[in-house]
């Protein structure tokens, strides 16, 4: 899992299929030479027969002529002179008879090799630009192996804010651990506020231990007596802070003016429970009816009591506020043991990882309240840099935030160049007013009316593929050649060429998705959609999330591009130049030229 720490704001891993980079052969198969006109052929056929048909009219006449002959000389001479210039002339009048039937026949033997070479040629020239198609794709074959499926996924630099929409607990554990570790990778400070209440921060705390960084976990309200968030803050913005949390409506200002003269009695030394001893003592209570006799009366000194109990308010003003005094008091009295042991160690921290989890039992108005202290606590630390610029703050669980107080802590983030991340388990709003001005990252919406609202803001038009592809080329290819000669005065050449190429893909993925509202509803845990804005347009990419990515053999845990693109027409030219095995002038296999009637070796 080392990997997950490699630097970055990684939010997960976007699959590339590499075939898609594969590059086809592009040299043409080699175009045939055509046989010669068989009509040539045919005429040189009539010629033999016209030939051998004239051979007995040709010997006729010659005998014929050594008869006559004959007869000549048998009056001139004696008879066995007659008889051989008889057979001379016949003779001579065969030889001459056979000689058209050779010499057509000679031309179409000479034909016919002629034929049987362009056909061996044709032959030859293809086998080779096989064997060179074949090695140009065992060399693409061997590189794409090399190529990585899992290209990681990042926020764009430009973008100091994501707001998560969706989601299940499991899916935002794997992102959280994801984007964590990565940002803690890169040496970013991390804070990560999880009121979910299923503690998605756990496997990122025990993985940022196990890998050697600073790590400070915060369980509340377990903790409440090392957490002091009002530590830097005057009474003016401790009195701010505690009314928003306790009333947030109309009487407000009655609130606020009892919480300012309060403040104002405890001097500098203000914790919740020297808070709640005051207001109970602005009440009337006496302080030792909680207790026995000469028992420690509480955290007020002697001076301060009696200031708080005669001096504050007046017995009718005290009356008439005694309502808006036990709505405080009882408002407070789940933060009475906050700051009594603050040790300094829940604060921003400089560097590694500080947790602040609310745990599951939790009931929803003590988690209301310290989501809303948190988020002042935040904004106040901003405000004052104890968070430091380019630090990454995260909320899990943000539902129950005010819009405003999530406004203000934003505003103070993006002045403040510290990075904003929230997750957010429902979209109760029009996306365009709930979504800030940053990234988009949609999960499993459950309820069908926002997941119709999410399509609608990121664009039906769009499709994305999630999870893993294979794909697997294979070929085969059989090449047959035959000849079968007969007695001379007849030849055959038979070529049969059979050849059979499969290019097929298998695909081990979960879905090819549009974006519908059913698809937001069903896609899986650990995927997400990232909608981000570049010049001026909606980008959207699918990412997935899932940490056990790491564990994939072809797997690139930085956000960059190592494998070649599938070259473009205005490419080709480039290409073909870079080359070096697709030129058939330079196979191992010997091409054959035509050259006149024959054929030669190179």
């Amino acid at each position: 899992m080392r990997l997950l720490f490699a630097a970055g704001r990684r939010l997960g891993w976007v699959f590339e299929d590499p075939w898609q980079a594969f590059r086809p052969y592009r040299r043409p198969r080699p175009v045939p030479n055509p046989d010669p006109d068989p009509d040539e052929r045919r005429k040189l056929e009539r010629a033999v027969n016209w030939a051998r048909d004239n051979r007995v009219p040709v010997v006729l006449g010659g005998a014929m002529a050594g008869l006559i002959g004959l007869g000549c000389v048998t009056l001139l001479a004696d008879i066995r002179l007659a008889a051989l210039v008889f057979v001379g002339i016949v003779g001579v009048a065969a030889v001459l008879a056979e000689l058209p039937v050779r010499r057509a026949r000679a031309d179409v033997d000479a034909f016919d090799r002629r034929c049987a070479d362009i056909r061996t040629g044709n032959v030859v020239n293809r086998a080779s630009w096989e064997q060179a198609r074949e090695r140009h794709e065992a060399q693409e074959r061997d590189r794409i192996e090399e190529l990585a499926e899992w290209r990681a996924q990042e926020l764009p630099p430009t973008s100091r804010r994501l707001d998560v929409f969706g989601g299940t607990h499991w899916g935002w554990e794997g992102l959280l651990t994801v984007f964590g570790s990565s940002t803690l990778g890169a040496g970013v400070p991390l804070t990560v506020v999880d009121l979910s209440g299923a503690t998605v921060t756990e496997d990122l705390v025990r993985l940022a231990r196990e890998h050697g960084h600073d790590t400070r976990v915060c369980h509340l309200p377990d903790d409440l007596p090392e957490f002091n968030p009002f530590a830097g803050m005057d009474a003016e913005q401790t009195v701010d802070t505690l009314v928003d949390l306790i009333n947030p409506g109309p009487d407000a200002t009655i609130d606020h003016y009892l919480l300012t003269e309060i403040c104002a009695a405890l001097g500098t030394d203000i914790t919740i429970n020297r808070i709640l001893a005051a207001v109970r003592v602005a009440a009337g209570q006496r302080p030792d009816s909680r207790g026995p006799a000469g028992a420690d009366p509480g955290p007020l000194g002697r001076e301060e009591r009696r200031h708080i109990a005669e001096e504050m308010f007046t017995d009718e003003y005290r009356q008439g506020v005694i309502g808006h005094l036990q709505r405080i008091e009882s408002e407070l009295s789940p933060l009475r043991r906050l700051g009594e042991r603050p040790t300094g160690g829940v604060e921003p921290p400089d560097s590694g990882l500080l947790s602040i989890v609310t745990p599951p039992q939790l009931g929803a108005t003590r988690r209301r309240m310290f989501s809303d202290l948190l988020v002042r606590w935040l904004t106040h630390k901003v405000h004052t840099g104890a968070q430091r610029p380019r630090s990454t703050l995260v909320i899990a669980g943000a539902d129950d935030i005010a819009t405003e107080r999530m406004e203000r802590l934003a505003s103070a983030c993006d002045r403040r160049g510290v990075h904003l991340v929230t997750f957010h388990a429902r979209l109760r709003r029009d996306p365009r007013q709930a979504i800030g001005s940053g990234a988009v990252a949609f999960m499993r919406l459950g309820d069908d009316t926002e997941a119709a609202a999410a399509a609608q803001f990121i664009g039906r038009d769009h499709r994305f593929v999630l999870s893993q592809l294979t794909h697997g080329v294979g070929q085969s290819e059989s090449l047959t050649v035959g000849g079968t000669p007969g007695w001379r005065w007849v030849s055959s050449v038979s070529v049969t060429e059979q050849q059979s190429r499969s290019s097929g893909q298998s695909r081990q993925r979960v879905y090819e998705y549009a974006v519908e509202p059913t698809t937001l509803q069903s896609i899986p845990e650990y995927a997400l959609l990232l909608v981000t804005h570049q010049q001026g347009k909606a980008v959207v990419q699918a990412v997935e999330c899932s940490p056990s990515i790491v564990l994939q053999e072809k797997f690139l845990p930085l956000a960059q591009r190592v494998r070649a693109e599938v070259p473009t027409s205005a490419d080709r030219s480039a290409l073909d130049r870079d080359a070096p095995t697709d030129d058939l002038s330079t196979m191992d296999v010997p091409i054959q030229r035509l050259s006149g009637t024959g054929i030669h070796d190179d």
